[in-house]
């Protein structure tokens, strides 16, 4: 959704939510050895059996070169993005044979997690008119100040970690609009995203902080979409 103000300034908004969980198990890795970090200590798999995503992103932009055939922008904005996680888990064991870390799942939660994206960014976009009815259009958006936060919860193990990172993130998007009648329009368009954070994690067992350990995250995101609009 947007808002033109005047011909060159234009402010958009969009929300975005799930409409189903993945399929995919959740699987959870911890390097937890301070004598050899890159030693595999836990590992566990999970179903998942609730997930709730939400997605805020506002710009404003800012149009610097308009033509008959296509059209350039610039413009700063802000994406919110939120993910939170219920799982059932499966099995839990130690590769490097630490004892006491074998669990297997009884069919109940096991496993919460969430986490959060805070990123302002700067836009670059544009679109080109192939023809009187068909248009395509795209735009690039990087954020240098990615901030991340991280809650998981291992319930059967009493044990909370809470990460706090900062990095960097990529935003692609790129659409492609057919008009068909005078008032009536064909849209689909292709979405990545590619964010990539690092900083500490506090794991915490029954409420006491026992490690403050290195963590990194990356995230790619990917959806396409297909719409048909209609202009008043």
């Amino acid at each position: 959704m947007g808002v033109n103000i005047g011909s060159s300034v234009r402010i958009n908004g969009t929300v975005k939510t799930n409409i189903a969980k993945p399929d995919d198990p959740m699987i959870d890795k911890d390097w937890i050895t301070d004598s050899d970090p890159t030693r595999l200590d836990i590992y566990s798999d999970s179903s998942i059996s609730d997930f709730d995503a939400l997605i805020l992103d506002c710009d404003v932009e800012w149009s610097f070169l308009k033509s008959e055939s296509g059209s350039l922008y610039a413009g700063i904005g802000y994406q919110y993005q939120n993910f939170k996680y219920d799982s059932n888990l499966i099995h839990q064991y130690s590769p490097s044979g630490l004892p006491g870390w074998e669990f297997f799942g009884d069919g109940g939660v096991s496993i919460t997690y969430e986490m959060t994206y805070s990123m302002p960014y700067v836009i670059l976009g544009g679109a080109y008119n192939v023809t009187p009815e068909f248009a395509l259009a795209g735009s690039v958006a990087y954020s240098p100040f990615v901030d991340a936060e991280d809650l998981d919860n291992h319930i059967l193990r009493d044990k909370i970690s809470e990460g706090d990172m900062e990095g960097s993130a990529l935003m692609v998007n790129v659409s492609g609009t057919y008009s068909f009648a005078p008032n009536m329009f064909l849209e689909g368009g292709l979405n990545y995203t590619w964010i990539d954070v690092d900083g500490t994690q506090t794991q915490s067992f029954s409420g006491v902080p026992i490690f403050l350990v290195s963590q990194e995250a990356e995230s790619s995101q990917t959806s396409g979409y297909l719409k048909i609009g209609y202009r008043f």
